[in-house]
This record gives structure tokens, C-alpha cells and sequence, in this order.
């Protein structure tokens, strides 16, 4: 049972929810429904390419010696030595191994169109590969096979349902895009920002961390807050659009969220500010339950009230209860 916590933790099992809000929105975007066994079979792809993929990203960036020399990773279990790099490597490929094959099966048996949903499925798979391989510390264009990848899953998503691909569809898939490219081009750079050994976009862009009478101070340079506020504000008119487009009651909903991510984005991009990295990673983390939140809410009518009240629930639930399997806290926010 200790071994199994420890892979949750690999896994980052708590934040699974995100990929499976992801791949639900896109799954009823394009026509699918929840009271069908092709539903109950397509969930666990998305759970097997959160679980396996972060897994494989913890696995490489530790093999690689990025994670070994990051002070905030030092609990993590590849980390710490409690689970060993021979063992971790023989279950994640393992695993990802399944993860192809179940997929295969899956499209043959279900999808619309199997042909264009194992090519950009499996399209996917290897953009997420190449970026947990070693694109995510070695390139500043590192945030484009990351979003990439989600990207390619949800046109596969598309295909799964239907033989077509629309244009309203194609602008809900740029939400996604926009969503994963800040995540990486800066929230996952903030977070990394003091790091010499690896390439950092922000800190390329002339942003850093000084210290000032003792204390660490968050200089952003005008580039980077621009282009992470013009990520944000495509991605906030992308939502607002295609919400609206489905619905005028999807569009009320999905306002405040643009709101929330907005005020968050804000406190993220204030500078000069002090610099304090778990504070930070709680104003992404809410940034980022919102940013899926919403994209539940911009699909509303297809969702269903009810339905998205549940969504919202599981996911809590699903976060608390598995930081507490892993961590030892019942709490929502993030330990990494």
C-alpha cells in the first residue's frame, strides 16, 4: 500500500481530473453523450495519459538530474530514493505501453473514424514523449509540444465521434493550446526561475529573481508580461466566444472564471513583488482549476447543469482525497 502512495505521488494522481475535464469537454463538443459504455471505455485513456505521462515526465526528470538538484522536489519519491529509477522505468513504460494498445483497441472497436483518431492520438503520444524526454528542460520553445500534445488529443477526442471537424471546434481546440502554453511558457518557468542549470524562457526574456535587504524580489521584464497576459487574454476571448456560440447560458457561466483567472493573472504578473515560491504555487494552481473549471462551464448546455455540479465536486474530492493518499494532508493545494 506505502509503494502504491509513492506512485500516486509519480503520477501526480491528485491533478488527474484536469486531463479527464479536458478530454470530457471535447468528448460532448463533438457529439459524444455520458450514458453510453463508449463513454465509461474512453475515461480511462485520459486517466492513463495523466498518470503515465506525468509519471514518465517525474521518471526522466529525475533519471536526467533535473529533480534531484530542485529544493522543493526533495520529498518526491524518485527523488528520495524510496522508489528506484530500474523499478519506476519498468512500471511507466509498462504502462505506457497498455496506454497505446488500449488505445488501439478502443479506436478499432469505437471510434468514428479510427484511422484519424490513432493518427493524432498517437501523434500526441510522441509530442508528449519528445517533451518529457528531454524537450522540458534543454529548449525555449519547450511550451509547443506541450500544448501540442493537448492539441492532438482533442482532435482525436473529435474523431472518436464524428467523421467532420468544424470550424467552432477548431477555436475550442485553441483554448486548450492557450491553456497548456502559459502553463508552461510561464507558469512552469516561474516556478523553475532560480534554476541556472536548466533553459528558462522567462529568465531569457530578462526576467529573474534579486535580492533586495534580504529578501528575494520577482522582476518580470515588460516581454514577458506581455506575451503571458496576450496568452491569457486569446485564451479568455477563445472561451468567451465559443461559449457563446452554444449558448448565451454558457456564456453567463463561464464569466466569472475569465474573472478569477483574471484577477490571478494579475497578482502572478505584478512586479517588481516578493518572490515566494508555495504562495506562488497556489496562485497557479487556483489559476489553472479555474482555466478547466470554466472550460466545463463553456460547454454548459452540452454538459449539463447537474452533470458539471458533480464534475466540480468529484474534482475536489478527487484532489483532496489523493493529496492526502500521497502526502499525507487533505488538502487542495499543490505539493511540488
Amino acid at each position: 500500500m506505502r509503494k502504491l502512495r509513492y506512485y500516486f505521488a509519480i503520477f501526480r494522481a491528485h491533478s488527474a481530473p484536469a486531463t479527464m475535464i479536458t478530454f470530457v469537454v471535447y468528448y460532448v463538443l463533438s457529439g459524444g453523450t455520458f450514458n453510453s459504455i463508449k463513454f465509461w471505455l474512453f475515461l480511462p485513456i485520459a486517466l492513463m495519459i495523466h498518470w503515465f505521462g506525468f509519471g514518465h515526465n517525474s521518471l526522466m526528470d529525475t533519471a536526467r538530474g533535473y529533480d534531484t538538484k530542485d529544493p522543493h522536489k526533495q520529498h518526491h519519491p524518485l527523488v528520495a530514493g524510496l522508489v528506484s529509477l530500474d523499478e519506476a522505468h519498468k512500471v511507466i513504460h509498462t504502462g505506457l505501453v497498455f496506454m497505446v494498445a488500449y488505445t488501439g483497441w478502443y479506436a478499432l472497436c469505437y471510434a468514428s473514424n479510427p484511422a484519424l483518431t490513432l493518427a493524432f492520438a498517437y501523434l500526441g503520444y510522441a509530442f508528449g514523449h519528445a517533451y518529457n524526454d528531454g524537450l522540458d528542460k534543454v529548449t525555449h520553445w519547450k511550451w509547443v509540444p506541450e500544448a501540442m500534445t493537448a492539441v492532438c488529443y482533442a482532435v482525436a477526442v473529435n474523431y472518436i465521434n464524428r467523421t467532420y471537424i468544424d470550424t467552432l471546434f477548431i477555436l475550442a481546440i485553441l483554448v486548450t493550446f492557450f491553456i497548456h502554453a502559459f502553463e508552461i511558457f510561464f507558469e512552469g518557468e516561474l516556478k523553475e526561475i532560480e534554476f541556472m542549470y536548466e533553459v528558462n524562457i522567462l529568465r531569457s526574456l530578462g526576467s529573474g529573481v534579486r535580492t533586495v535587504n534580504g529578501e528575494k524580489v520577482l522582476y518580470l521584464s515588460t516581454v514577458s508580461r506581455v506575451f503571458s497576459w496576450f496568452i491569457q487574454i486569446v485564451k479568455f476571448g477563445l472561451m468567451l466566444y465559443v461559449a457563446y456560440q452554444l449558448s448565451l447560458i454558457n456564456l453567463i457561466a463561464t464569466i466569472p472564471f475569465i474573472v478569477g483567472m483574471t484577477y490571478l493573472t494579475y497578482l502572478l504578473l505584478k512586479s517588481p513583488r516578493p518572490y515566494d515560491h508555495e504562495q506562488d504555487l497556489n496562485l497557479m494552481a487556483g489559476a489553472e482549476v479555474l482555466a478547466f473549471f470554466g472550460s466545463v462551464a463553456m460547454v454548459l448546455n452540452l454538459v449539463g447543469i447537474l452533470e458539471a455540479i458533480l464534475i466540480y465536486i468529484f474534482s475536489v474530492l478527487w484532489l483532496v482525497a489523493f493529496n492526502k493518499m500521497q502526502w499525507g494532508e487533505a488538502t487542495v493545494g499543490p505539493k511540488v
